[in-house]
């Protein structure tokens, strides 16, 4: 959601609209390689679960309570935000990963439906698993960035115990 009065980061706006970009015209050109290649279906599900696993992970170290490490509790209730904040993120990259597998699962099915469907559904699923995967580029620089501060924080706080 965005408030009013918020700033809108152009270079994450402009990223989003050319990994859509990129996953459509992936999705598109591969799909008829992916239709009926039982090798890339076990990739796309196994990719998919393992990140869904480590998104986990993610999520645990986000949530972590020692994030909240403001001198005060104002500053704890901003950081608190700022989790809640990565915690959306993360949790609708998780629903994004188990979509894309679902639709792997459908696609696998032998079920009676038309070959258009199908295409479309593999489309679907070949646009989503290429959008995660531009998306999920972005987690370690999170991670990294997330450590980093903690780490200046801490030098911070000893900082100033030992010059007072």
């Amino acid at each position: 959601m965005i408030h009013i009065g918020q700033k809108i980061s152009w270079k994450k706006v402009t990223t989003l609209a050319a990994s859509i970009v990129a996953a459509a015209i992936f999705a598109w050109k591969l799909q008829p390689s992916y239709h009926n290649n039982a090798n890339a279906i076990l990739v796309v599900t196994t990719v998919f679960s393992v990140l869904a696993g480590f998104l986990i992970t993610v999520l645990a170290i986000t949530a972590d309570e020692r994030s909240l490490r403001g001198s005060n509790w104002r500053q704890d209730v901003v950081y608190f935000e700022l989790i809640k904040k990565d915690l959306r993120r993360h949790r609708n990259m998780f629903y994004l990963y188990l979509i894309v597998l679902l639709l792997a699962f459908l696609g696998s099915l032998d079920v009676c439906w038309t070959e258009g469907w199908q295409k479309s559904l593999e489309r679907a699923l070949l646009f989503l698993a290429a959008l995660a995967m531009l998306l999920s580029f972005r987690i370690p620089g999170y991670l990294m960035r997330r450590h980093m501060d903690a780490l200046e924080r801490r030098i911070k706080e000893r900082r100033e115990k030992e010059t007072h």
